[in-house]
């Protein structure tokens, strides 16, 4: 009995015991002849349907060529068991022998040909499956996508049976003209397989489904309300929670900033006082002004707004923010705070603005597994510690991780916050998954976009922060309220 002609049951017991065949060759040759049998399947079955009778004349063609090329892919199985034996025979000879040399070279190129006509069909077949997606009945679309995957799998196995061989062969121009020719099928062919695969996925899993979406807007109003609560009891003591805002030059970013945050802070019973110093400053006029306010009774918190003009040493000015009035989490001391878990300083407003996303959607951190793609000191680091704080098992990533799709996917939390537009493809996310997207990034046609490619991620995952009105909503309203709890612990009058 040939190996094509044995049932599944009986190949596969011969695929598992010691003989050498049929071996990954058959093997890729089966699996290439089921990819071509889900296609004529797929396309069969929809010319059987009244409705896609128009479509006789696409999909006859290319259901005859499936036939053939699975009948082929099977007889390759037998060939390739049978192109073996040369090779099986030319092990067992002495390597003195004279003929020695000759004949593992013929054995071994000819061991070759089965593998590369496989990738060959294969590739032919790709080219069909493309076609056949767009013409198929939306009910075999899924068969289809299994025929994509199961069509590049053949491929790469192919592949690998092929390589073992060329790196065997004495002559090496023929060897590396078969690699070249094998690399370019895969690369061309076998990726347009994957690509179908992948869109037919992605159509699928888009039906049906649409994430929780994870808005700012109610998880501030909350925080607000608050803060507002506890600043009108401050001010029965006769207490006024004050943050300084301090600004060197015009930027207007840092204007528009900061009369935002005025706006917030006032409204919430916050008061503002502005500390503005020219653009012609120094560093040593800045560090004073700072200074001051660490040492004046009557500020509880103190903003600087970032970045400084180039020649500012923005990490010194940062530094010599109190730790106890760094509303923002900026200094030494604040980190120091956070990394050692006892609570004194404050974390960055963004960091804590992911945290309380957490807590109002009602995501358990307790024990899941998060996921931080970014590493900076406003975000990623901080945040980090946050979560392990509330007992989550935290791997920090960034844009030069390995594998990086395949460690997002992993996690039960993802914070994105690598500050690179759209970073994050629907490939890193899967079902089940909560995602925060610090970024604030501008594409190429101005669009605000976060660090995740949020349609193809929406699709997939249960619940995302928008861009904007995700974070940054949270993260305006945290400094209000870390003013606030500043003055409770300045004043002692915390609750």
């Amino acid at each position: 009995m040939e190996l094509k002609d044995m049932s599944l049951e009986t190949f596969a017991s011969a695929l598992a015991s010691t003989e050498p065949t049929p071996g990954g060759g058959g093997a890729a040759a089966l699996v290439g002849a089921l990819s071509a049998a889900l296609c004529s399947m797929a396309g069969g079955i929809t010319l059987q349907s009244k409705r896609y009778a128009a479509r006789k004349d696409s999909l006859s063609p290319i259901l005859s060529r499936c036939e053939e090329l699975r009948e082929r892919l099977l007889e390759l199985i037998d060939e390739d068991a049978r192109l073996f034996l040369p090779l099986k025979a030319a092990y067992s000879m002495p390597k003195d022998d004279p003929d020695y040399g000759r004949t593992m070279e013929n054995a071994t190129l000819g061991a070759c040909r089965a593998p590369l006509e496989m990738l060959r069909l294969c590739a032919e077949l790709s080219g069909l499956l493309r076609r056949l997606s767009e013409n198929c009945s939306p009910m075999l679309v899924s068969d289809v996508g299994c025929a994509a995957h199961c069509c590049r799998a053949a491929m790469e196995c192919a592949a690998m049976n092929v390589f073992i061989n060329t790196r065997s062969l004495l002559d090496r121009d023929k060897a590396l003209k078969i690699e070249n020719e094998v690399r370019s099928l895969l690369s061309e062919n076998g990726a347009e397989a994957t690509a179908v695969g992948e869109k037919i996925a992605e159509g699928l899993a888009c039906k049906g489904h649409e994430a929780m979406l994870m808005c700012g807007a109610p998880v501030a109003a909350a925080a607000d309300a608050e803060t507002k609560k506890r600043a009108q009891r401050l001010g029965d003591t006769g207490v006024t929670p004050t943050i300084a805002l301090v600004r060197v030059g015009s930027d207007p970013d840092a204007v528009y900033y900061e009369k935002s945050a005025s706006e917030r802070c006032e409204r919430l019973g916050v008061a503002v006082r502005k500390v503005t110093l020219p653009q012609s400053a120094s560093q040593t006029e800045l560090m004073s002004a700072i200074r001051g306010l660490n040492i004046d009774a009557g500020v509880h918190g103190i903003l600087l707004l970032l970045p400084l003009p180039e020649r500012f040493d923005e990490k010194a000015a940062c530094a010599e923010i109190a730790a106890d009035k760094d509303v923002d989490g900026v200094s030494p001391g604040s980190a120091a705070g956070i990394y050692s878990g006892t609570g004194e300083g404050f974390a960055p407003c963004t960091a804590e603005a992911c945290m309380m996303l957490l807590h109002h959607y009602g995501i358990p951190v307790s024990g899941a597994k998060a996921v931080v793609v970014g590493r900076s000191l406003i975000a990623g680091r901080p945040v980090s510690m946050l979560l392990t704080q509330e007992d989550a098992t935290v791997t920090l990533c960034h844009s030069k991780t390995q594998r990086l799709a395949e460690v997002v996917r992993e996690a039960d939390i993802v914070i994105a916050a690598v500050g690179k537009g759209e970073f994050l493809g629907g490939d890193c996310f899967r079902a089940g998954q909560t995602v925060i997207d610090v970024g604030t990034n501008y594409d190429a046609d101005g669009r605000l976009v976060g660090d995740v490619c949020f349609a193809q991620a929406s699709r997939r995952v249960r619940a995302i922060t928008p861009v904007p009105q995700g974070v940054g909503a949270v993260t305006a309203a945290v400094l209000a309220m870390h003013t606030v709890l500043a003055a409770e612990r300045l004043t002692g009058k915390q609750k």
